[in-house]
């Protein structure tokens, strides 16, 4: 863990988001894993310098069954999650999905989390206003 004084799941997670990055996830409304495959490749194809998403991805194929609908989730910055959105509709609109796919995301974000009533408490307090300020 980069930072040791971090000891909890949520301070870490929280980490993440002054720099725009966030979980996105979506669900083949088709209920075709062949829909989730499709959009796994075309976030590799969209987002190509990223090793550790394609990893994600591959694993998340290798490993991971579908529980009721098809659905995958990964961490992306801000302008990354806003093309996914546009390449995913647009395929639905080419016949490349057999269905629309629903795209959701955590409204969690580092600014309502940072309190010293929740589990952000144990953070040092010169990390919370860089935490706060640039969510």
């Amino acid at each position: 863990m980069p930072f040791p004084f971090l000891d909890s799941f949520l301070p870490t997670f929280v980490l993440y988001f002054p720099g725009g990055i966030g979980p996105f996830r979506w669900a083949a409304l088709s209920g075709d894993p062949e829909d989730i495959y499709r959009t796994d490749a075309k976030v590799k194809e969209l987002i190509p310098d990223n090793p550790h998403l394609h990893h994600w991805i591959d694993m998340a194929q290798e490993r991971i069954a579908f529980q009721g609908l098809p659905a995958r989730i990964c961490w992306v910055g801000l302008g990354d999650r806003h093309r996914l959105g546009l390449a995913f509709n647009e395929m639905v609109a080419k016949g490349e999905l057999k269905a629309p796919v629903v795209i959701g995301r955590d409204h969690l974000d580092g600014g309502s989390v940072a309190s010293p009533n929740r589990e952000t408490e144990a953070m040092k307090e010169d990390l919370m206003p860089f935490r706060i300020g640039l969510c």
